[in-house]
């Protein structure tokens, strides 16, 4: 298993200068194993960001990092890592997230993590109504869309 410490990380980080854009993948679910996978074989080194140790903190292809709580209940704390992480790197790495928690995570924090990251999100306000599933319904009857 590649979990890593933060000293770990920092060495892991600086050993990826030279070697083209390092991406970062935010959750370790069947997911984050999928981006992870895909990533590897195009051999770009991969970081994975979880709070909880999911199946894909198990792989050899990549990183991964475990953060002690989940980005929706300190985000300051992602946030401090991402940047941390970003700091690090000679370019910009690719910021994929791969759940709900992880993607309105990074649209409330996109002017931050511009700075580091490529990565797309829409607004804020946007990706809150495609995650509110009560507003899905809404907008879905509003338009006439029968839904379940």
């Amino acid at each position: 298993m590649n979990v890593v410490g933060r000293k770990q990380l920092d060495g892991w980080l600086r050993g990826t200068g030279g070697h083209g854009p390092v991406a970062v993948v935010m959750g370790a679910s069947i997911n984050g194993l999928s981006f992870v996978r895909s990533l590897a074989r195009r051999k770009i080194p991969t970081l994975m960001l979880d709070s909880e140790r999911l199946i894909g903190s198990y792989t050899r292809r990549g990183r991964t990092y475990l953060l002690p709580v989940p980005a929706d209940e300190r985000p300051e704390d992602w946030l401090g890592l991402l940047e941390f992480v970003g700091t690090r790197l000679e370019e910009p790495a690719v910021l994929f997230a791969t759940s709900d928690v992880h993607s309105v995570f990074l649209a409330e924090q996109a002017a931050q993590l511009a700075r580091h990251y490529r990565f797309l999100t829409p607004k804020q306000e946007t990706m809150e109504r495609i995650v509110n599933k009560r507003a899905q319904y809404g907008i879905a009857k509003e338009a006439g869309i029968p839904i379940p």
